[in-house]
């Protein structure tokens, strides 16, 4: 989580270059967003909870309903350098 303002926002999706510089160059770096977004549920709702927070299991549900499945998952992973383990 990088601040913006009086909020936070996912590095990951706002700089992937940052993390991933020569994955970045290789395959885009509107690629490796898309697939951040993808993989953490962007517009779902974020997954982090606060101290204390309780989990919010509509959310959850939610983030169930959005993941589209391994071929998906394996993909966005893929990008990332990240192996899927089932």
């Amino acid at each position: 989580m990088i601040p913006e303002g009086a909020h936070f926002a996912c590095g990951l999706i706002r700089n992937p270059q940052e993390y991933a510089p020569v994955r970045a160059a290789m395959h885009g770096t509107e690629s490796l967003r898309e697939a951040a977004r993808y993989l953490v549920g962007a517009g779902v709702g974020c997954d982090t909870l606060g101290d204390g927070e309780t989990p919010n299991l509509d959310l959850r549900r939610a983030f169930a309903r959005h993941n589209r499945g391994r071929v998906a998952t394996s993909a966005a992973l893929k990008l990332w350098g990240v192996a899927f383990i089932a």
